[in-house]
């Protein structure tokens, strides 16, 4: 059983950003297979799904329509994401710059723009 706090948080994070972890612990075995993580896990992507809709409005559009968006959350929620507004919109745009549909990549480009602005217009 996992004993130490760092590490028991390091891993139900791990959890809840990919659904799995490398523990051997039975507890968190468990909670692997719950459906509260599964709840968890989808108020998660849902919460960054509004943020990214509200924050990234015109590339949110753009990847929607092309049935890619949900994806690029997917993709985004993998990895350590940002606990800020901002900072979560630029880990998205930064790889939506460099999308192969010109449409999307000058959104995202345009979008992260006027973000970098209001960070040091503030």
């Amino acid at each position: 059983m996992t004993r130490d706090l760092a590490e028991l948080q390091r891993n139900l994070t791990e959890l809840v950003r990919t659904g799995a972890c490398a523990s051997d612990d039975a507890w968190l075995a468990d909670v692997a297979r719950s459906t509260g993580l599964l709840v968890v896990r989808e108020c998660v992507a849902a919460w960054r799904e509004l943020i990214l809709r509200r924050t990234c409005p015109q590339t949110a559009a753009r990847l929607e329509a092309r049935g890619e968006f949900r994806a690029a959350v997917a993709r985004l929620l993998r990895r350590e994401c940002p606990m800020y507004f901002r900072e979560l919109a630029l880990a998205f745009l930064a790889e939506a710059v460099a999308h192969d549909d010109p449409v999307v990549a000058e959104a995202a480009a345009y979008e992260r723009g006027e973000i970098v602005r209001a960070v040091l217009a503030a």
